[in-house]
């Protein structure tokens, strides 16, 4: 049968459009494969989600590093990887607000506020890091050495740490406030210099922005008082001057260590005053300093017994603002006696959101906190305070809680995996993830 040529092109253009829908279909299948691999699904026997219900055989979708969907029924693609924790309770890495692991900052007096941990931190050469990662710590706050104000924490993950760099550098400004005697001057004429420079910037901007000064060789009106012979008198000489903006007036200049004050005082976002107290009396000593200016602080209880903490939880600067409060999870006993009271406890009754840190800066520390967070418990502590205090509240004390400390929508995917109740000393760290990738696996001891 022989062809006409026009249906020749006609079956020329339609092998063409097939193959280009061919190659557009193959196209999309490699894109949406591509998009599925970014998919990861921890199938868990609990998930302990911190912002909401605990949720039993939950599965937690991650998406980029990111959580994308956690709950009993949720929607994942065919392809997506899946972890099989079904045996296994899944909760938000825990997190130490407050350490000076791996801090190679020398001590600092005074005014240090500009200065910043970042510039002289290396993780430690050992295998510090990646125990504290199996006690399920994946969030570390390294905190500037010495007195006053010596500079600003850096925060830094377990697991890829690397020298100069962390998940936050700037913004967390540590206040030693230990001891008064010496440090109540100190941070009162901090506070009252930034003050001063923050009425000077706010003094410059409101003043009218200055206009271009006049040609000083012209007269009356900004008028030429002679006219060069070469110009015609009828096209006057254009004055570049009057087609000049008005100059907005300089910003005052700031000492260094004064700028991240300007910023408190400024209540600039994600700016933080982590303010130390040792004992009930700094608190007092610290309303006397603080009174007259409004901005963003978290509280650490420097102390090893909080013996006379009770005289203050009600005080203004604690519970009457339901400020945040990091302590060490201990039962303090009431002074001249044995009987031991639960402050933390207290604290949260009062209205003050609780952060706990481990008792010291090694590894044994940190795996015993579990176990002393659970005595608060059987000593009356909410469970879901306590939950909270080495989870979120923690977050919290670092400016973090946006992006870490729960099982959420759109929340960096850090799951410790537990082979019980995490409030079970007993219970063991069998399994870490971060981003969503199996950093540690108890089963394979050593996996990176």
């Amino acid at each position: 049968m022989s062809l006409t040529r026009e249906t020749i092109e006609n079956l020329l253009r339609r092998s063409t459009m097939l193959a280009v829908v061919v190659a557009l279909g193959a196209s999309a299948t490699v894109r949406a494969g591509a998009s599925d691999d970014r998919y990861v699904v921890i199938k868990t026997k609990k998930a302990i989600t911190i912002s909401g219900e605990e949720i039993d055989d939950a599965k937690i979708v991650i998406v980029g590093g990111k959580i994308e969907a956690v709950g009993k029924n949720v929607d994942y693609p065919s392809d997506s990887r899946v972890i099989d924790a079904s045996h296994l309770v899944a909760m938000p890495g825990m997190i130490n607000p407050r350490t000076m692991i791996g801090l190679k900052l020398p001590r600092q007096r005074g005014n240090s506020s500009h200065k910043l941990v970042r510039d002289d931190y290396e993780p430690p050469e050992d295998e510090t890091y990646q125990d504290l990662l199996e006690a399920g710590y994946t969030l570390l706050g390294v905190i500037p050495n010495g007195d006053g104000l010596p500079g600003q924490s850096l925060v830094v993950s377990t697991h890829g740490a690397k020298a100069n760099e962390g998940v936050r550098d700037e913004g967390l400004v540590r206040i030693s406030f230990r001891n008064p005697a010496r440090e109540k001057k100190l941070l009162r004429d901090a506070l009252k210099a930034a003050a001063e420079e923050l009425k000077k910037e706010k003094e410059a901007a409101s003043k009218p922005a200055e206009k271009p000064k006049a040609d000083a060789t012209k007269g009356d009106g900004g008028k030429s008082t002679s006219q060069p012979a070469s110009q015609p008198t009828s096209q006057p000489a254009k004055d570049k001057k009057a087609d000049e903006k008005p100059k907005k007036p300089e910003k005052p200049k700031i000492k260094p260590e004064l700028e991240m004050l300007v910023k408190l005082l400024k209540k600039e976002k994600n700016v933080l005053a982590q303010i130390e107290i040792r004992r009930a009396s700094d608190v007092l000593h610290l309303m006397g300093v603080v009174e007259d200016y409004e901005f963003e602080r978290v509280y650490a209880l420097d102390s090893s017994n909080y013996d006379d903490f009770h005289n203050v939880i009600d005080h203004e600067l604690l519970g009457g603002a339901d400020a945040l409060v990091l302590m060490n999870p201990i039962l303090p006993r009431m002074p001249l006696t044995v009987n031991p009271y639960n402050l933390a406890r207290e604290l949260s009754d009062a209205g003050c959101a609780i952060a706990f840190m481990p008792m010291g800066n090694n590894v044994r520390s940190h795996e015993s906190t579990r176990e002393r967070v659970s005595l608060l418990v059987r000593a009356g502590l909410k469970r879901e305070i306590a939950l909270k205090a080495i989870t979120i509240n923690a977050a919290r004390y670092l400016g973090l809680e946006k992006d870490y400390g729960s099982i959420e929508k759109d929340k960096k995917a850090d799951i410790v995996l537990f082979d019980g109740d995490p409030l079970d000393p007993f219970a063991k760290v069998q399994m870490v993830v971060v981003g969503g990738d199996v950093v540690f696996d108890r089963k394979k001891k050593g996996h990176r």
